[in-house]
């Protein structure tokens, strides 16, 4: 910051000399910022190069435990449509024996009491 001595030495100075004095501390000005921001800058890429590193190295290896999950998934499904259709295939086969033995045991027992078994 300017000090009230600064102030009146820029004062006390010839006019060119005023005016090359601003020249000067605008262009340390603009440069010092250029740096400052080309650093944050450069600080902002490193950080996102380093990011994205990580994590393109990471995601091989999720695509992987995916691929297996995905895998075991697809198995799992496959072995409860199995159990599912055998579970239904197996019901329908008790269905139809039960209903054999209850037409042929109400036949049978039709034919003893000396009725038409039809």
């Amino acid at each position: 910051m300017a000090t009230v001595d600064d102030a009146a030495a820029g004062e006390a100075l010839p006019v060119e000399e005023h005016k090359s004095v601003w020249d000067k501390t605008e262009r340390n000005f603009w440069t010092n910022l250029r740096r400052q921001q080309e650093a944050e800058n450069n600080m902002d890429e490193q950080e996102f190069q380093q990011s994205t590193t990580e994590l393109r190295i990471k995601l091989p290896k999720v695509e992987a435990e995916l691929a297996h999950v995905t895998e075991e998934c697809e198995v799992k499904t496959d072995r409860l449509k199995r159990i599912e259709q055998d579970y239904h295939e197996s019901r329908q086969a008790r269905i139809e024996t039960q209903q054999k033995i209850w037409k042929t045991m109400r036949r049978f027992f039709k034919e003893k009491r000396g009725e038409d078994p039809d």
